[in-house]
């Protein structure tokens, strides 16, 4: 039989045990369409990051601007420790190049790496810089040129919008001047329509461009008792 001091270390240790996550920090809060769409982050109990990434009501994707729509939207305070700086979001309906590939409506979720003062520099044309091979995920190439406030997609050539087949969400890679600057989830209003569940595992390179935790899996998640999406990086790994 154990002693009130023994229960005692075993209710702490219990509680210790549960308390991987240090639960999830929202951030600033933006309105779109008639709805509305927040960051959050969620971190372990060692600090390392478990998931960064938005969640929206169901709402914001009705009542949805007609011309594209971009913003720039603060992360939480607790993702100041990690490589992240800012989340570029935008609602594009009637998509963007290349044609017959991404021009349909969707939205773009861009995590970036470098100063949102910084981005806003950056101009639309060709960017003739090199990426380092060691920056780049083994199949993914070049979709687009420098995009105005944005830099250059890069998209895996294995994937099914690539290689004939339909496309609904994609995880892109995002440089700039031969710079990786961003990942960008792209997902369309219609499959968010269909109230999807995903997991997408995505290439990884071999360079990264700074120390830190990067994610190796977006998830696309709703939630019919809040009516809510989350679209999350997860499954993070320190470089």
């Amino acid at each position: 039989m154990k002693t009130r001091k023994q229960l005692a270390v075993l209710a702490i240790l219990a509680a210790a045990a549960c308390s991987d996550s240090t639960g999830p920090e929202a951030g600033t809060t933006t309105m779109l369409g008639n709805g509305t769409l927040q960051t959050f982050i969620e971190r372990g109990a060692g600090g390392a990051p478990t998931a960064l990434g938005v969640t929206f009501d169901s709402a914001m994707l009705a009542g949805l601007p007609l011309a594209d729509t971009f913003m720039t939207v603060k992360l939480p305070s607790a993702a100041g420790g990690t490589v992240y700086t800012h989340l570029y979001f935008d609602y594009v309906p009637h998509g963007h190049e290349p044609a017959g590939v991404y021009d349909t409506a969707h939205f773009d979720f861009h995590f970036y790496f470098i100063a949102a003062e910084l981005r806003e520099l950056i101009v639309a044309g060709p960017d003739t810089f090199t990426v380092p091979a060691a920056m780049v995920p083994t199949n993914f190439r070049k979709v687009t040129e420098s995009m105005s406030r944005m830099g250059t997609h890069w998209a895996d050539s294995t994937g099914p919008e690539l290689t004939g087949g339909g496309w609904n969400r994609s995880m892109i890679y995002g440089y700039h001047e031969g710079a990786f600057t961003f990942y960008d989830v792209m997902i369309t209003k219609h499959w968010l329509q269909t109230t999807p569940t995903d997991t997408v595992t995505f290439n990884q390179p071999a360079s990264f461009p700074a120390p830190g935790y990067y994610p190796t899996k977006f998830t696309v998640r709703y939630d019919a008792a809040t009516r809510r999406f989350r679209v999350a990086m997860e499954g993070f790994v320190q470089r």
